[in-house]
């Protein structure tokens, strides 16, 4: 390699003689371009990014064109003003990749995927968000437990390792400071405080394959499908699990994921099998079809303002569309072991009904139902005093066969009749 950037011929000369150039580099590769640096052609000068740091919050980048800098952001974070950047990502996909959650910024176009620091994170499934607290809540079927952490991966915690086997939807009713969730291996929808306290299981009747949850905290309801392949179906009940009500169970495979248009009243569900998203109102009218084109293997499925974003197991992707149905988008692709996803807007907190003021004076759980038509409910083992509001430990049941159940009657105070939740009880004498 020559060093010719100062040559004005074949050789420069000096004082009237011919200087020979010297090989500086030698390689068997062919050089494909040299830059020299000389301190004569970077002289000394002021940029408009010495003074306080151009007005930037950031990053002060210089440019080629007026005002001659720009400012900008670290990765995920985007520009308020030209000036200066948004306290950290606004909008996130949290993404479930099995052995790793990520968060993807929806504030760049770049999509860079980051890994939260998490500990023993084993086959992570199911994930979602308390936008109040602004915890994430997933499920572990290989750890068989119930986990949460900041989205920093900070105070991570298990909060259910008991009676678990195959923890495998999850949801958060953020109003009423609750969680929701479905095991395969028990066959249950199950509740507790989101602090793991008050357990208690609302539903283990009719349930093969339980696989997504999701809730409407103002109008009481939880929505879940069982993808069963004998009977698949998409199902509603009241967050107390009473009022049980069978939206769809015609024409469907696989049912893996819901989300829920809270504005709009509508249900979304994604299915492997038949390959399409669909939609409906949420008593399962005007049911049709949004997506039916290469979606091979969908698994998550979240909604976030006017798209719906997915995965896909076989396309290792991540999609978006709109509400349309039409403006189709790839945000991420080539990514492994892609689960259950959730996208979140950091900071925005909306909805209220009685028991997100004092847990509705209940001593353990608040459940709302249609028409915020609360009750108040007990852990297993614990029951309603008179007030309905108190849960006790009674001093005194009766126990009883149904055949098919067994029950629990209270001595010391009325209104306490459950079903114990045993599973696989066909012919109890």
């Amino acid at each position: 390699m020559l060093d010719k950037t100062n040559c004005s011929g074949d050789h420069e000369r000096a004082g009237g003689k011919a200087v020979v150039p010297k090989e500086l580099f030698h390689s068997e590769f062919v050089p494909m371009r040299i830059r020299v640096w000389d301190p004569a052609r970077q002289p000394p000068g002021e940029t408009p990014c010495q003074k306080d740091n151009g007005g930037c919050s950031h990053l002060c980048l210089l440019a080629p064109y007026s005002p001659w800098y720009t400012c900008a952001c670290p990765t995920g974070v985007k520009l308020v003003d030209n000036l200066t950047c948004a306290d950290g990502p606004q909008e996130l996909l949290l993404l479930a990749q099995r052995t790793d959650i990520c968060h993807i910024s929806l504030d760049s176009p770049d999509y860079t995927n980051f890994v939260i620091p998490l500990q023993g994170v084993k086959h992570a499934i199911a994930i979602d968000f308390d936008p109040v607290e602004e915890y994430l809540y997933w499920t572990d079927d290989e750890a068989r437990a119930l986990r949460r952490a900041h989205l920093d991966g900070s105070n991570q915690e298990d909060l259910i390792v008991t009676e678990v086997e195959h923890p495998d939807g999850i949801a958060v009713d953020w109003v009423a400071r609750n969680i929701y969730w479905t095991d395969t291996g028990t066959d249950r929808i199950e509740v507790a405080r989101l602090t793991g306290a008050s357990r208690k299981v609302l539903i283990n009747d009719d349930l093969l394959e339980p696989r997504a949850i999701a809730l409407a905290p103002e109008k009481g309801w939880m929505f879940w499908s069982d993808w069963n392949e004998r009977h698949p179906k998409i199902e509603r009940a009241s967050l107390d699990g009473s009022d049980r009500f069978l939206l769809v169970d015609t024409n469907l495979g696989w049912p893996n994921g819901i989300a829920l248009d809270l504005n709009r009243n509508k249900i979304y569900w994604c299915d492997a099998k038949t390959d399409k998203i669909e939609v409906s109102n949420m008593d399962g009218s005007d049911r049709r079809e949004m997506i039916n084109d290469n979606v091979p293997h969908i698994f998550g499925i979240s909604l976030l303002g006017d798209h719906l974003y997915w995965t896909d197991w076989q396309r290792r992707s991540i999609e978006r569309v709109d509400l349309t149905g039409e403006s189709r988008e790839e945000i991420v692709d080539q990514l492994p072991n892609v689960m259950g996803l959730k996208a979140v807007r950091l900071g925005k907190v909306e909805g209220s009904n009685p028991c997100s003021r004092d847990n509705g004076g209940c001593s353990h759980l608040c459940l709302n139902r249609p028409g915020n038509n609360y009750v108040c409910a007990c852990q297993i083992g614990y029951e309603l005093t008179a007030d309905e509001r108190t849960c006790v430990v009674p001093e005194a049941f009766l126990l009883f066969a149904r055949r098919e159940n067994i029950g629990r009657i209270s001595i010391e105070n009325g209104n306490n009749d459950v079903i114990i939740p045993v599973t696989g009880v066909k012919d109890a004498r």
